[in-house]
């Protein structure tokens, strides 16, 4: 039924819909209030919309999964950009790729099982054994949210920059005021105007444009083609991501190496 796949295809779509709009106020939430509070925004809003899809285990009760989902697609937006700040902050500048890496890493790996775990449930299609899923998928969620909320002696930054332009971060100490908020646009319009970054963007935006697409419709192609193969085709995802999490290892260690970024 194309209705039920076009309205089953935006539980992953709406993750990239709520990116759109909420990339730019979270990283400027995240310039102003740190690291902490955004992993703490980002895991409870997780945990929130894992707990909202436990009560859509029945077919009639689509509007509420994707209310969970969308809750989980406005956390992704303040998860998303901590690897990379992380890595700027607290590794020198012969580690940030790597780190950046690693860091995103977690988030591959998610993917991966989410390729992997879903079909295998689904095959077996019974309401405990999704039921059960979902429930611990709660539980792994809260699990984040406490880690985060309880982490008392979490330290934003070390005391000494690790790279010459976190020193100068630090050197010029700017409060949280509207000055920070002018810096942050005027940064971006600096961004906008510099061509190899434009390039970068789109190249960028092309490549991660078609793994999600191919992500997302990854199921019906396969079906389409071979039916009765849903715990392949969730394979298929797997090996797809697990080579992208062993090519971005690779590459955030030969950037650090090299220097090589054009």
């Amino acid at each position: 039924n194309i209705s039920i796949s076009f309205f089953s295809d935006w539980l992953s779509m709406v993750y990239m819909l709520a990116y759109i709009p909420l990339i730019v106020p979270a990283n400027l939430l995240l310039d102003r209030k740190g690291l902490h509070v955004m992993g703490m925004i980002g895991t409870i809003l997780n945990a929130l919309g894992a707990f909202v899809k436990c009560f859509a285990i029945s077919p009639e009760r689509f509007p509420v999964i994707m209310l969970g989902q969308s809750v989980s697609a406005v956390a992704q937006v303040f998860i998303l950009g901590l690897p990379a700040r992380v890595a700027a902050v607290w590794f020198g500048s012969n580690e940030v790729s790597t780190a950046t890496a690693i860091g995103v890493f977690g988030n591959q790996i998610g993917c991966a099982l989410g390729f992997f775990i879903p079909p295998i449930i689904i095959l077996l299609y019974t309401g405990a054994s999704i039921s059960c899923f979902l429930f611990i998928l709660v539980a792994i969620c809260k699990s984040c949210f406490f880690s985060c909320f309880f982490f008392l002696f979490f330290v934003e930054k070390p005391d000494i920059p690790p790279s010459i332009a976190q020193m100068v971060v630090h050197s010029l100490d700017l409060d949280r005021s509207s000055s920070q908020v002018t810096n942050y646009f005027l940064s971006l319009k600096r961004l906008l105007k510099n061509v190899p970054f434009c390039v970068l963007l789109v190249t960028y935006g092309i490549n991660t444009g078609s793994y999600y697409a191919i992500g997302t419709l990854l199921n019906p192609i396969v079906l389409n083609y071979f039916p009765s193969e849903q715990l392949n085709a969730g394979r298929i995802g797997l090996t797809l991501v697990m080579a992208g999490v062993l090519g971005s290892l690779v590459c955030g260690l030969w950037l650090d190496r090299t220097k090589w970024y054009k």
